[in-house]
């Protein structure tokens, strides 16, 4: 299992891997791989990196923007 991803930028990196994973997953309407599990699993919710809805933040506007997309 791969390691629970420490620190802002890690969290915020590993919750949009599994967004984008899990939207190809349905997009295909096909079961998780075993591969695509372990990027879901590494999921933390937003109250551990609750900085992204932070507009001042600038060096997290990408990843911002990524979200509301």
């Amino acid at each position: 299992m791969p390691p629970v991803p420490s620190g802002i930028r890690a969290r915020i990196s590993a919750n949009l891997d599994a967004i984008r994973t899990l939207h190809r997953i349905e997009e295909h309407g096909k079961s998780a791989t075993a591969e695509e599990q372990q990027i879901l699993s590494r999921w933390s919710s937003w109250g551990a990196a609750s900085q992204i809805f932070d507009d001042s933040r600038q060096d997290l506007r990408d990843d911002a923007a990524e979200l509301r997309a």
